[in-house]
């Protein structure tokens, strides 16, 4: 389940209000998990109605936002090379 708050800035006068307080023009961020991955970061919106809907819409799509997968780096180094160990020394 995604909860969708607003993270206020330093400057905002509801800010001692908590994160559930929604009238203001502060940042919306999300909450919780999708598709088993944990997500807390910025939906880069400041309208409410807009962050809701792309948030119907991650679960429709039962999408998650994450980054990649990291590789190792004798992975990216093989993927680099595409296979290729250069030349072959009897």
């Amino acid at each position: 389940m995604l909860t969708i708050y607003r993270r206020h800035r330093k400057a905002c006068e509801h800010r001692d209000k908590g994160r559930a307080h929604r009238l203001c023009q502060c940042p919306i961020w999300v909450d919780g998990f999708l598709g088993g991955t944990e997500l807390r970061e910025s939906l880069k919106l400041r309208d409410w109605h807009r962050a809701q809907e792309m948030i119907r819409e991650w679960g429709a799509e039962d999408r998650c936002i994450s980054q990649p997968a990291r590789k190792s780096t004798g992975q990216a180094w093989e993927e680099f090379f595409g296979g290729h160990r250069g030349p072959q020394t009897q």
